[in-house]
């Protein structure tokens, strides 16, 4: 499915606040692993959370705040172009 350019401009805001968010959620991952016990982890698993709080704090943004009003948007598009 193609992209519209008004679905674009709606995703592209929540897009940038579940970076911020998720940037967030991985600063206080490091810092939560820096102060309480961090040093007995393995580096992988340090990075390994980092990245997963990152990209859970992604989603916590963009899905319901982005994906989820493009997917209604179409879905009732497509119901109400039927009843027509």
């Amino acid at each position: 499915m193609k992209i519209s350019e008004i679905e674009r401009e709606t995703l592209t805001g929540p897009a940038a606040v579940g970076v911020a968010v998720g940037i967030f959620a991985a600063l206080c991952t490091v810092a939560f692993n820096s102060d309480y016990g961090g040093a007995a982890l393995p580096e992988c698993r340090k990075v390994g959370g980092v990245m997963l709080s990152f990209f859970a704090g992604f989603l916590l943004a963009f899905v319901p705040f982005g994906v989820a009003p493009v997917l209604l948007a179409r879905f009732t598009s497509r119901t109400s172009n039927k009843t027509l």
